[in-house]
């Protein structure tokens, strides 16, 4: 691959580059779903999100009526990635759930 660089600003050597340092940190991660905490682990990760839910409550009522009818949806995660709160138009969020895109999903 040259240094081409196409109309959009794609670099094809950017990408394996990119590939090349992945597999250099220890490999890609070929999973085709979020993994997800047991329902123990869960439970403690609500707890210690518990200023971030409450902060959090507020905002995700106020937007509930803006994804009626969209496709888009807002995900409240703790700093490990945790899933902790997920709002949008309910199709949405049935598809997020294939791919474990829901409380408890990291």
């Amino acid at each position: 691959m040259g240094s081409h660089v196409q109309s959009s600003g794609f670099r094809p050597e950017m990408l394996r580059q990119s590939w090349q340092r992945s597999q250099a940190s220890g490999g890609l991660d070929l999973r085709t779903q979020a993994p997800e905490l047991s329902r123990e682990a869960f439970s403690l990760a609500l707890d210690r999100a518990g200023r971030l839910r409450h902060a959090a409550r507020a905002m995700m009522q106020r937007a509930a009526g803006l994804f009626d009818g969209g496709d888009a949806m807002v995900l409240i995660c703790d700093p490990e990635g945790v899933v902790i709160e997920a709002g949008g138009a309910a199709p949405v969020l049935r598809r997020a759930e294939r791919n474990n895109l829901q409380p408890g999903g990291c």
